[in-house]
């Protein structure tokens, strides 16, 4: 296979287990996740980095939802971010709502309601980790290269936050840089690479691919968006304001040929028991249904 010729395959891809699992029910669709953020180290020794902070609910959220729409899914996730099911709960809360029983056993009817959940679809989720933005692009494209080389459906679904810049590894200190050496510290980041448009032109062409994008400026959504498909030939684009993210998006469809059309997603931000992820993926396993039809043409 052309990925197992690859010479520098990542320490934290095991490239015969990711095979066993994509490979064991092809005829179930495949979602290849990406989640939380990427770190960009200062150090070759790294100790400080600067953080493109994500604690990944959007990309765990969704990946539960693919699951529950009967996807296997490659969970492609920053280490010690937020997973599918067990995000719905913390330590903390564990610990207020558990109480012993008379016999001694622990008591949590939540907690025993989220194990039965997760038990449900443990077998359907490939879980990887990485750390830095280096990490993370190797990963994004030797996981799509793979799929590919398997020739496996897929969609492409870019949840994790990555960083627009990055400190090159010359250009990195070999040790923790100390403080007393320095009354300020000037640090020149570089652009990170843009590998967006490699998914569909050559790493995976015949996934669904779909990329987000999040603003802060309201004004800068659509532009952004649009742009995310004239420059990197995505299908989706998923677009949302930081203010207004857990209760809005906006999907931002390529048609081809410079067309384009949107749909909005939105729900009651006051109906905490609502996900906007299920909408969100109902709405994406919609086109990737339509997508594959087509492709069978």
């Amino acid at each position: 296979m052309e990925q197992q010729a690859h010479a520098n395959i990542h320490p934290n891809l095991n490239l015969e287990k990711l095979s066993a699992f994509l490979l064991q029910d092809p005829s179930k669709s495949l979602a290849f996740v990406t989640s939380g953020g990427t770190s960009v180290p200062l150090e070759k020794n790294t100790v400080r980095s600067i953080e493109n902070f994500s604690t990944g609910r959007r990309g765990a959220l969704s990946a539960e939802y693919f699951m529950k729409a009967g996807y296997r899914v490659v969970f492609l996730m920053r280490r010690g971010s937020l997973m599918p099911v067990k995000c719905r709960t913390d330590l903390n809360q564990l610990f207020d709502q558990t109480s012993l029983g008379g016999n001694g056993q622990l008591q949590n009817e939540t907690l025993f309601k989220l194990i039965e959940d997760y038990q449900r679809v443990k077998d359907q989720i490939f879980v990887l980790e990485y750390t830095s933005l280096t990490d993370y692009l190797e990963l994004l494209e030797q996981i799509s290269r793979h799929i590919n080389s398997l020739q496996i459906a897929s969609l492409t679904f870019l949840a994790a936050a990555v960083s627009d810049f990055y400190l090159p590894l010359e250009d990195m200190a070999e040790h923790k840089i100390q403080s007393r050496d320095f009354e300020t510290l000037d640090i020149s980041l570089k652009p990170s690479p843009k590998l967006l448009g490699k998914i569909k032109s050559e790493w995976n062409p015949s996934t669904l691919c779909i990329s987000f994008k999040l603003e802060t400026d309201l004004d800068l959504v659509e532009k952004k968006a649009l742009s995310a498909i004239s420059s990197y030939g995505v299908d989706l684009v998923v677009a949302n304001q930081l203010q207004t993210h857990r209760w809005k998006v906006i999907v931002y469809k390529n048609q081809k040929e410079g067309k384009w059309s949107k749909k909005g997603i939105e729900i009651d931000q006051q109906e905490r028991k609502v996900d906007i992820e299920e909408q969100l993926i109902k709405y994406i396993d919609e086109q990737y249904l339509d997508f594959i039809k087509m492709h069978l043409l």
